[in-house]
C-alpha cells in the first residue's frame, strides 16, 4: 500500500472562503454531470486492468474546479464502498457506535457507499457555515486555490482509455493571480504551493507521486489505497486529519475530468482534537464553553468504521468514512511556485473582536 502523508491547507470548509484541499478522491464509471456525477452503478473503484504498461509520455494537468461537499440530497452518491458491506440501521455485523448515536447514523449510501461525513458531519458544518459549499466553489472559480493532478502517459483523447503504468503527481495551487482569474484553459500557468515540493524552487519535485496509477475505461485511479494527512487551515491554524484507505479517481475525457470522488476514513479522536485547537476559527461561540463539547459528541456519534479500514462487530467505531466529489479542467503544466499566504488573526484572542470569518488560502506541506 502506498502511504502519502500530506498536509494541505483548506480555507473555508467551516469558516471562510478559500479551500485548498489536498489529496483524496475517487470516481464513478459513468459520464459526469455538473453536480459531481450521480451514477452509483458500482460502489467500488475500477479494478486494475491486465496488459502491458503504456509507453506514452504526454503530460496533462487537471485542476480541481468544482468541489461537492455533500448534502441531504447527494451524500449517498459520493464516495465508495470501503468496507464491503451494505449497512442499514438494522445491521449488526458492524462496529459498535458511540453512546447515544442513533442507529440511522450507520446507514450507508447507495450500493454500500460509505460516507458518514456527508450524512452526519456535513449538517454540523452547514450549521456553523451555511454558505460553505457556495464559498468553496466561488473561491475555486476565482482562482483562490486549486488541487492539480498531473498525469504522465494518459491519452485524454481516448474516452475509453485503459492501461497501467500511468504516473501522476499531486500539487496544491496557490492564488492564481492578484489581478486576474484563470481562463481554465491550457494557457493558465497556475503557481503551486512550495510546501508540497521536495525542493521549494523546483516545480518538478512534488512530494506526492502516484506511481501505481492506472486507467480503466476512461477512469483514472490513483492506485493502491493511500494514507493521507490532510490539514484544513483556518486563519493560519491547521486542522490535521489522517485520511486512511484513500482512493483518487476521476473520469477523463479530453480537457475535462468529471465524476471525481474523494473517499477514505478519518480517525474520530484526531478530528476532534484538531477542531478543539481551532475553536473560534469556526465561530467565536467555540472559543470556550459547552458548545464545542456538544459538537464533539455529535462527531463521535458519526463514527461508522474502524481506523484500519475494516468494519466488524465487537469493536468500538473510531473512524468516520468520508466521500466528496469534484470536477476538474485541464490547465497548463505547473511552471512556478506561489508565495506563502498571509496568516489571519485568531478571533479567540482578547483583542480579536467577534468576527471569526477571516480568510486564508492555506499552507501545505507533505512527505512520503
Amino acid at each position: 500500500m502506498t502511504h502519502l502523508h500530506t498536509r494541505v491547507g483548506l480555507a473555508a470548509l467551516f469558516a471562510t472562503s478559500a479551500v485548498t484541499l489536498g489529496l483524496l478522491q475517487a470516481c464513478s464509471t459513468s459520464a459526469g454531470t455538473a453536480d459531481g456525477g450521480t451514477s452509483t452503478t458500482a460502489a467500488r473503484w475500477p479494478d486494475r486492468p491486465s496488459g502491458p504498461a503504456v509507453t506514452g509520455t504526454d503530460v496533462h494537468n487537471y485542476a480541481l474546479r468544482k468541489l461537492f461537499l455533500g448534502d441531504n440530497a447527494t451524500w449517498k452518491k459520493y464516495g465508495y464502498d470501503l468496507d464491503g458491506k451494505k449497512t442499514t440501521k438494522d445491521s449488526a455485523d458492524v462496529c459498535k457506535p458511540a453512546a447515544g448515536a442513533p442507529k440511522t447514523n450507520q446507514e450507508d449510501g447507495d450500493n454500500g457507499v460509505d460516507n458518514s461525513f456527508g450524512r452526519n458531519v456535513m449538517p454540523i458544518v452547514s450549521n456553523l457555515r451555511s454558505s460553505a459549499q457556495t464559498e468553496v466553489n466561488t473561491a475555486l472559480e476565482d482562482g483562490k486555490f486549486t488541487i492539480m493532478v498531473v498525469t504522465k502517459g494518459w491519452t485524454p483523447s481516448d474516452a475509453k482509455f485503459t492501461g497501467t503504468g500511468i504516473s501522476a503527481k499531486l500539487y496544491a495551487g496557490g492564488v492564481f493571480s492578484e489581478t486576474s482569474k484563470p481562463t481554465w484553459t491550457t494557457a493558465d500557468d497556475w503557481p503551486v504551493v512550495s510546501s508540497l515540493l521536495s525542493d521549494p524552487t523546483n516545480v518538478e519535485s512534488s512530494k506526492i507521486v502516484l506511481a501505481e496509477a492506472y486507467g480503466s475505461n476512461g477512469t483514472f485511479v490513483s492506485g493502491s489505497p493511500t494514507k493521507v494527512s490532510l490539514s484544513l487551515s483556518f486563519g493560519g491554524i491547521d486542522l490535521g486529519l489522517d485520511i486512511e484507505q484513500a482512493i483518487i479517481t476521476m473520469d477523463i475525457n479530453g480537457t475535462s475530468a468529471t465524476n471525481g470522488r474523494i473517499a477514505g476514513i478519518i480517525n474520530v479522536s484526531t478530528l476532534i482534537d484538531g477542531l478543539r485547537d481551532l475553536g473560534g476559527k469556526f465561530s467565536t461561540s467555540l472559543c470556550k464553553g459547552s458548545t464545542f463539547d456538544s459538537i464533539a459528541d455529535q462527531i463521535r456519534q458519526a463514527a461508522d468504521m474502524l481506523s484500519d479500514g475494516t468494519n466488524a462487530p465487537g469493536k468500538d467505531c473510531d473512524a468516520i468514512s468520508i466521500g466528496l466529489a469534484f470536477d476538474a479542467t485541464e490547465i497548463g503544466a505547473p511552471k512556478r511556485v506561489a508565495p506563502p499566504p498571509p496568516i489571519a488573526p485568531d478571533p479567540c484572542a482578547e483583542d480579536a473582536g467577534t468576527d471569526a470569518g477571516g480568510t486564508t488560502d492555506a499552507g501545505v506541506d507533505g512527505s512520503k
